[in-house]
């Protein structure tokens, strides 16, 4: 063994140094091997395998953003969802320590960050969870003092260890999770660099090699190189049952990336009257054909339309069959009633709770409107600017105004508690907060999760906007025009690009006059 090691680390020490390690190729059709694993032990590794299924749509929690100013909230912090509750439509971040939080809290209900969002890689050094801890004092380790060490770990580790290292100096840290035959899985947490969510950045999960990532010296994450590493294992005090959805995430939903679309994506409204339609969609990633049935109930204050193979009640139900490597969906239509505030059900797939965000019911511009917001906005530009070109715009299209010729600064003070305060709540006297698209607000440091589980958005992106909805932000003024951004400010024309920006000033909301009607 001794010898074998040897041959290896003078290898490595002849390759090229890389900053980066590269994840395993079946990115797509990971499915983890969970022989001779303890119950407790495969719902750990099944779940942190599901919600790599997830690929992009699960991403960091850590953003960066480009106005300069920086913060890192726990994904605990925006509340616990599964992660089926993670769609093209609605994003959620996970950096390298919330990452396995929520694997063990989605797997088993173990809470062991004690619902702090302030648990990070340091936290893990000193976790009572810890098995095993090194800690070296210099970095010019012997050979016969690596092969020692290195035996030690893959003779310590278990599937569903948590290893993590800090970096010697500069204090950073990863959280890694094994899930057994030499293999890892961790988020990376990088921050935002810029591209739009739906993009894929280098927060995504990544599957590698143990032997690769870190025990091959040409990694940057080589663990014998002046850093200091601990495992632990937090299922030793695991003594409870599997849950119900971790039991058909290891079952008939083994491999199954699922998800509920709506109609009205993140921050768009429905109009009474209006209708509103729900898609499951059921991708097979396993190599077997899956039965699956689906459940939902009709959602309050709707009356159902159609879709549905079964109806009892208000019981709707699905029987729907999915061979390996195809997509499914099935879907249904309801339209809403009068009164009705919004729009929302509890539904399932084979046991998972699968579910997608609220819709506000709020009056909402016709497709007609849209374009007659386009036609007063040509006719008006160049004429005035701010806010006050949006109430001409306005003035024309619905017959009326609504914000009195504010400067985007009065507006931002009249709509926030205190604008300038980190908490950025909307101040409930303000005749004009009504305007204010839910979850579409905020601004740096905005606590996500204000009194009434209202979660707010991360990043804008033009799926969440109407076609004349008004973004404010920090003295300037856009209208979305579908396929751009109009700054009324100077009537230029700005990429939706340009939507990646406003989370990181220090105020924003989007105002969507319609709603006032």
């Amino acid at each position: 063994m001794k010898r074998v090691l040897s041959v290896l680390l003078v290898l490595c020490l002849l390759l090229p140094l890389c900053s980066c390690s590269k994840g395993i190729d079946t990115v797509d059709n990971v499915h983890f091997t969970t022989t001779d694993m303890t119950d407790a032990q495969k719902a750990v590794v099944i779940t942190a395998e599901s919600m790599y299924l997830r690929g992009k749509r699960v991403q960091y929690d850590q953003t960066s953003f480009t106005k300069g100013a920086s913060r890192s909230v726990s994904r605990r912090s925006t509340g616990v969802r599964t992660p089926e509750d993670y769609t093209s439509q609605y994003f959620g971040y996970h950096d390298c320590s919330s990452f396995v939080f929520d694997v063990y809290w989605n797997a088993l209900g173990m809470d062991f960050s004690e619902g702090s969002n302030k648990r990070n890689t340091k936290w893990f050094m000193e976790n009572p969870s810890v098995i095993l801890k090194e800690t070296p004092q210099e970095s010019n380790f012997t050979y016969e003092q690596i092969e020692q060490k290195t035996q030690e770990l893959l003779d310590t580790l278990q599937p569903g260890d948590i290893i993590n290292y800090r970096k010697r100096g500069n204090g950073s840290g990863h959280a890694m999770l094994y899930v057994g035959n030499d293999t890892l899985i961790h988020s990376q947490g990088s921050d935002y660099g810029g591209a739009f969510e739906n993009a894929e950045p280098s927060g995504t999960y990544t599957v590698d090699k143990l032997s690769e990532l870190l025990l091959t010296i040409s990694s940057k994450r080589y663990l014998f190189s002046a850093h200091s590493y601990v495992v632990m294992r937090p299922l030793n005090s695991f003594d409870g049952e599997i849950p119900t959805a971790t039991a058909a995430r290891m079952g008939a939903m083994r491999g199954i990336m699922a998800e509920k679309l709506s109609s009205h994506t993140l921050g768009q409204t429905v109009s009474e009257g209006g209708e509103v339609t729900f898609t499951f969609l059921m991708e097979n990633r396993s190599t077997a054909e899956k039965a699956l049935t689906v459940t939902d109930t009709v959602p309050e204050g709707t009356t159902y339309v159609s879709g549905a193979d079964a109806v009892d009640g208000t019981a709707l139900s699905w029987n729907v069959t999915v061979p390996a490597g195809e997509t499914k969906e099935v879907s249904y239509t309801v339209k809403v009633n009068a009164g009705t505030k919004t729009v929302h059900s509890n539904s399932s797939i084979s046991g998972v709770a699968v579910n997608c965000p609220a819709i506000t019911v709020a009056n909402t511009l016709t497709a007609d409107e849209q374009q007659a917001v386009l036609t007063a906005l040509e006719k008006h530009r160049g004429k005035t600017t701010g806010l006050a070109l949006a109430d001409a715009i306005y003035r024309e299209v619905l017959g009326y105004e609504q914000l009195g010729g504010m400067t985007a600064e009065q507006l931002l003070a009249d709509l926030y508690v205190d604008w300038n305060d980190t908490d950025k709540d909307l101040n409930p006297e303000s005749a004009l907060a009504g305007l204010v698209v839910p979850r579409l607000y905020g601004g740096i440091k905005v606590v996500e999760q204000t009194p009434n589980n209202d979660y707010r958005v991360r990043l804008l992106q033009a799926q969440h906007l109407v076609v004349g909805d008004l973004i404010v932000a920090d003295g300037e003024t856009y209208l979305f025009a579908g396929d751009t951004l109009v700054n009324l400010d100077n009537g230029e024309n700005a990429e939706l690009s340009t939507l990646e920006w406003f989370v990181g000033y220090f105020s924003f909301a989007v105002v969507r006059p319609s709603m006032g009607v």
